[in-house]
Formats: structure tokens, sequence, C-alpha cells
């Protein structure tokens, strides 16, 4: 969960703060047990406003994807 809550403390400082709803609904979660023998603790990085798909990827209105999560787990996974 460390690692987890740190990549959230990332995606909120590299989150584009438009309204701040976007970084706001960012958070660690616990994931329970993963891994093929579920022995593995797993820690989530869950962006839960609305637009967080159109931030993450973009759309019609939001052409620049800032992809905040995918950058997040290129550093989550460097540690």
């Amino acid at each position: 969960m460390g690692r987890a809550r740190g990549g959230a403390q990332f995606a909120q400082s590299i989150a584009p703060r438009r309204t701040g709803e976007y970084a706001a609904g960012i958070h660690a979660e616990d994931g329970g047990l993963g891994g093929r023998r579920r022995d593995r603790p797993v820690g989530l990085v869950v962006a839960t406003a609305a637009p967080s798909a159109a931030v993450e990827w973009g759309n019609d209105h939001q052409n620049h994807p800032h992809h905040v999560l995918a950058r997040t787990i290129d550093i989550v996974e460097a540690v």
C-alpha cells in the first residue's frame, strides 16, 4: 500500500488542475491479494472523478490526453 499511496501522491502532483476535481478523485485502494497463488498484496491507484477517462485518454472535448495514470505506473514500477 505504501507504493500505491506514493503513486497516488505523484498522480495528484502531475494531474491537470482545471477545476481540481480530477486530482481530488485520485487515491490509493487496497486491492486484496493477487498473483497466481493469491499471495501478493495489491495496491491500486484509482481516479474516480467523472472526467477521469477523458483526462487520461482524451475525447472530443479533451483533445490532449494527459496519461496521468500511465505515467504514474512508470514511476511506481521503477522503484
